[in-house]
């Protein structure tokens, strides 16, 4: 997700990154084993033969199944089903005794073997999967929608299969409705919106920007069990929260057994409403259908008990899913142009529209968007155009690659733009290529057939604000036409959300509760992208006003643009380019995006700890925390081991962790055995600490001092030391730690006669003093002299010298006089 279009709408601004994907062909679950005659009940093929108990069991839990979970009541939170501390929620066996004397030995038999599946601590991965051998789905959705374009609703209806792939028995099903955190202003999104920013601002038709998902009916192998399921309140949201949705079942879904759920539901869409909904025609669908949880055994990323892991839709978070395959049948009027998850198999004209459908195989999410503005354009990615055979060698020498191994794969890529940035269309498509160059050289080839990138429109009041947010092998991007010349930021955006096509789409981490993995890994791998397709850049936000001359205008969350009230009289960003860079004007310096990450983070280093659940950050601090800290960690941890050593850490990880859901444990795992170090110490300094670096020259002085004088009191007693004139000088350094954080650093000493002595400090207190004796005068005194300390806040007090060098001040004054000369040319040419 793009940093910069925050959830708050005043906050949408353009990110520095950006990504899209596709992906190929839809593998269908393999189908369950042969079903035992004798286990098998008739009306429930496929599932155990449990007949259902006469009487619900008050407490919730079974008398055969002691340490089950209690049921989940709708609207009522569950004490034993639910952890307190993992919020997962547990599964509910709603079958009591189970008559006949043959079910009671079969549930005698399989309990026991059950409960000694249940991991203790969570397992090894698996080697990471080859092509062709990946690991299975989990879930296949078959979903046919419409669109009703006049009332600005959907009406659908989905096939569920679910195979239970762990070692637990599942007694309920939970799904995300994610779309009713629009529905009102009780939902856990807005209560935590009003708390951040106050009222919301709902415009002369309120209605219109409430939406909401209703599900009509639900089926389960073969019973209607829609008067049975209820929405549920989880321990991290509001009590009147609608967005996870319950459905008990008539018997546990045993280990390895695949569930068939049918569903028909209607999607009211809001009125430009957080990525979601429509504006005009234009239509963007992501969240709208029920979603299945993910199921989570005990010690799986740190599970103390089995259950659903499914959380409230924060205002500050995002999503997990299980990986699945999809097929989506979406029916929209016949004028509509349309972009979606996957590829597109067929195309056929009906009495109520027009039927596209798509499938996509191995994606935790599907997505999809319609215009009949949209001038739809297929390029197609051929490796042997933008990889060199030079490139090609040196990949498969640093780590170890076969050419097979090496090569990238062509891809589709679908541009859906807008008419008035089709001057763009060229900007758009070769950002996708070299993001699909440097991904998939760097951590592996991108697996999937299509990408496509979305132009999304910008909104009177609300921004762009569908743009800026990714979703399997689909991105929604948004730009303006009024850009400084040599301006990277839609080259920036398309490349990190195209990285989230790696690090959310392929490694598909928890988003919701630890978003660094992603957003952090995302914006570390695109500004390097960046770097390495163009090279540093002065960088625009807002209109043609620099980063850094921005930062010192405007507040926090505003944009320039609202105060020029320049989307009022340009509301789509229709302007024309500034044909200049004001930045090469002035004489500016450009800096590589690795550079900008890491200055941009030191700020707010002590503003929170980095590891923790993104609805638990202060205020703003989720987007620190989550993208720049993050990114910059990473780029410390690449000072730390070496860029080759680095490198082969982060292709490890993509490699070993596709298709699968790891934690920070498991990354932090992966640094240890491919760097053989321990860097424990580093995680829990940079992440879990709320503290930042900068240590600083404190003082540098010398003392000269008889020593020749009093008495020396030995075995004879006291002696008074002969007098002899003698002197003796002392220097001394005195380093200061100003951030708190414990960070090894060297620190040069550089005497007079031109020799040199090489300190190290681990920054375990306040101040460190190194004192020196017999030895010439200290001229120079310089804190990590190699710059291997990149993250270091404040590097103009690293250094210390006996005659002033006056070049700094001289800096800092020309970058001032600069920085205003810039603000007011943007301003004068911009009005």
């Amino acid at each position: 997700m793009n940093p910069g279009h925050a959830r708050n709408p005043r906050a949408i601004k353009r990110c520095d990154e950006g990504t899209s994907a596709n992906h190929p062909g839809r593998a269908r679950i393999p189908r369950a084993n042969k079903r035992c005659d004798e286990g098998t009940s008739a009306n429930h093929p496929g599932r155990a033969r449990i007949l259902r108990a006469n009487k619900r069991c008050d407490e919730g839990t079974s008398a055969n199944h002691p340490g089950r979970a209690r049921i989940l009541r709708a609207n009522k939170r569950c004490d034993e089903g639910t952890s307190a501390n993992s919020s997962r929620l547990g599964s509910t066996l709603e079958a009591c005794a189970p008559r006949g004397a043959f079910a009671l030995l079969l549930f005698l038999l399989i309990m026991p073997l059950a409960s000694a599946q249940e991991p203790e601590t969570q397992p090894d991965p698996p080697p990471a999967p080859k092509e062709g051998l990946l690991t299975a789905p989990v879930v296949d959705y078959d979903i046919d929608v419409r669109l009703d374009h006049e009332e600005k609703k959907l009406h659908g209806s989905q096939v569920l299969r679910y195979t239970n792939t762990s070692p637990d028995l599942i007694g309920d099903l939970v799904f995300h409705t994610y779309l009713n955190a629009s529905s009102n202003l009780r939902s856990t999104y807005y209560r935590e919106t009003v708390a951040m920013d106050g009222p919301v601002d709902l415009g002369e038709e309120p209605d219109k920007r409430f939406g909401y998902i209703h599900i009509s009916r639900v089926n389960v192998a073969g019973e209607d069990l829609t008067n049975m399921a209820d929405y549920i309140t989880v321990p991290d949201g509001d009590p009147e929260d609608r967005t996870v949705w319950r459905v008990p079942l008539q018997g546990p879904l045993m280990p390895g057994e695949t569930i068939t759920v049918t569903m028909d539901f209607t999607v009211k869409l809001p009125y430009a409403w957080d990525r979601v909904g429509y504006a005009d025609d234009f239509y963007m669908v992501v969240q709208w259908f029920p979603k299945i949880a993910v199921w989570e055994s005990k010690g799986v990323r740190g599970a103390e008990k089995a259950g659903w892991n499914a959380r409230a839709f924060h205002r500050f978070t995002e999503f997990y899913a299980d990986f699945g395959n999809y097929r989506v049948a979406i029916t929209a009027p016949n004028n509509f142009v349309i972009g979606a998850t996957g590829v597109l198999e067929s195309k056929q004209e009906t009495e109520t529209g027009t039927r596209h459908v798509y499938s996509q195989a191995r994606v935790h999410d599907f997505a999809w968007t319609a215009s009949p503005r949209f001038e739809a354009e297929t390029f197609r990615f051929e490796p042997g155009e933008w990889v060199t055979e030079d490139e090609i060698q040196g990949i498969m020498r640093l780590h170890g690659l076969t050419r097979e191994e090496a090569v990238l794969q062509p891809v589709d890529i679908n541009l859906l733009m807008l008419p008035e940035h089709d001057d763009q269309t060229r900007r758009h498509f070769e950002a996708a290529c070299q993001s699909l160059k440097w991904f998939g050289l760097w951590y592996g080839r991108y697996p999937y057939k299509t990408l496509t990138l979305v132009d999304t429109p910008r909104v009177p009041g609300r921004g762009n604000f569908a743009g800026g947010m990714e979703y399997p092998t689909l991105i929604a991007i948004g730009t303006r036409s009024w850009n400084a010349a040599g301006d990277r930021g839609l080259e920036g955006l398309i490349a990190h959300e195209f990285g989230h096509q790696y690090w959310y789409g392929l490694v598909g981490t928890n988003e919701a509760e630890e978003p660094w993995l992603d957003e952090g890994f995302t914006t570390y791998s695109a500004s390097k992208v960046m770097d390495a397709a163009w090279g540093p850049w002065f960088p625009y936000w807002n209109r043609g006003v620099p980063d850094n001359a921005r930062n010192l205008l405007l507040p926090e969350h505003i944009e320039l643009s609202e105060i020029l009230l320049l989307d009022r009289f340009d509301p789509h960003g229709t302007l024309p380019r500034v044909p200049f860079s004001l930045s090469e004007q002035v004489g500016f310096k450009t800096r590589s995006n690795g550079q900008r990450v890491i200055q941009g983070s030191l700020g707010s280093w002590s503003n929170d700890r980095m590891r923790q659940y993104g609805w638990e950050f202060l205020d703003y601090n989720y987007w620190s925390n989550s993208y720049s800290k993050p990114a910059a960690m990473l780029y410390q941890l690449e000072s730390e081991l070496g860029a080759e050593v680095m490198a082969r850490v982060m292709r490890t990880w993509f490699q070993e962790q596709i298709y699968r859901h790891p934690n920070t444990d498991d990354f932090i795992k992966t640094v240890n055995r491919v760097s053989g170090r321990d860097m424990k110490w580093f995680f829990s300094e940079l992440m879990d600490k709320a503290a930042y670096v900068d240590y600083a020259v404190d003082n540098v002085y010398s003392v000269t001092s008889r020593d020749d004088v009093g008495y020396m009191v030995g075995p004879d007693g006291p002696q008074p030391i002969a007098g002899d004139n003698a002197t003796t000088t002392r220097h001394f350094v005195r380093i200061r730690n100003h951030g708190g954080m414990h960070y090894p650093v060297d620190v040069a000493i550089h005497f007079a006669d031109g020799t040199q002595i090489l300190e190290r400090w681990n920054g375990d207190y306040i101040y460190k003093q190194f004192t020196y004796e017999d030895k010439p005068a200290i001229d120079r005194v310089v804190i990590d002299p190699e710059g291997k300390l990149v993250l270091d806040r404040n590097r103009a007090n690293n250094s210390w010298t006996a005659e002033p060098d006056k070049r700094a001040s001289r800096r800092w004054s020309a970058r001032l006089l600069l920085g205003v000369q810039n603000i007011l040319q943007t301003l004068a040419g911009g009005l």
